[in-house]
């Protein structure tokens, strides 16, 4: 079960990797896109995009310095 800050990430995620291709995303842009009454910060994103990976919803290549290489995978997009 994810939560609705989960849910809003793997939305952004859908919309920046619309063909479900991989694609390097920087955490600050992750931060612009979510909504600001979510107080969204770096430990959400991170803590977001592992649940995420774990629950098989994105495949997430690499994480470097902020810099995200990551899919949605067919579990995700039909969220």
């Amino acid at each position: 079960m994810l939560d609705k800050r989960t849910i809003v990430l793997l939305k952004i995620i859908n919309e920046k990797c619309s063909k479900g291709c991989y694609r390097v995303i920087g955490l600050d842009e992750f931060l612009n896109e979510f909504p600001a009454d979510f107080c969204a910060d770096e430990d959400l994103i991170k803590q977001s995009l592992n649940s995420l990976s774990l629950g098989g919803y994105i495949s997430l290549r690499f994480d470097r310095d902020g810099q995200f290489c990551l899919s949605p995978t067919p579990k995700g997009r039909l969220f």
